[in-house]
């Protein structure tokens, strides 16, 4: 749990990450032995979520050398446009997400996104349909979308929001 609740994101970066050892910590929540009871807590963690946990330690080491721009609105960016506001949104069984990126036109006419912020929640242990989950990370794109509306400091022209349900 240490490892879990001591990653620092406020802006939601490496949600990609923190919600893949969220997930692990809710499989050791309820993991059962053979006879169908709960594992104790002085009882050693079953192969495979020691396994997934090495792994996910082992990106988060590399992790460390991955860096995001500061300027979220890169230098040579088309004056006469404002920039767009992209939101993607996405959920499953085990997890929602959104994520914003800022999308502005260059000079040249080629676009750039950069990622701002990202949310990420792993699934409640009532069992919720997979449209209803992607209507959860529809509803969070949309409050994320507010959230970083209100503190970015430039003007957002278009906002598109997009989730792959075709339910």
């Amino acid at each position: 749990w240490r490892v879990v609740l001591g990653q620092y994101d406020i802006l939601g970066l490496i949600s990609v990450f923190t919600i893949q050892l969220k997930l692990v910590m809710k499989a050791l929540v309820t993991e059962v032995e053979g006879a169908g009871d709960k594992v104790q807590w002085d009882k050693p963690v079953s192969k495979d979520l020691r396994n997934r946990f090495l792994g996910i330690l082992q990106q988060l080491l590399l992790l460390k050398k991955t860096q995001f721009p500061r300027c979220v609105v890169p230098p040579g960016r088309d004056l006469d446009e404002k920039p767009g506001l992209l939101m993607l949104a996405d959920g499953s069984q085990s997890a929602f997400c959104a994520l914003a990126y800022l999308r502005t036109k260059m000079k040249d006419g080629s676009y750039q996104c950069r990622l701002i912020a990202g949310k990420t929640r792993v699934a409640p242990s009532k069992k919720i349909s997979v449209p209803r989950m992607e209507l959860m990370a529809a509803l969070t794109a949309v409050r994320l979308a507010k959230t970083v509306q209100e503190g970015l400091r430039c003007e957002i022209g278009n906002r598109w929001f997009c989730t792959d349900n075709s339910a």
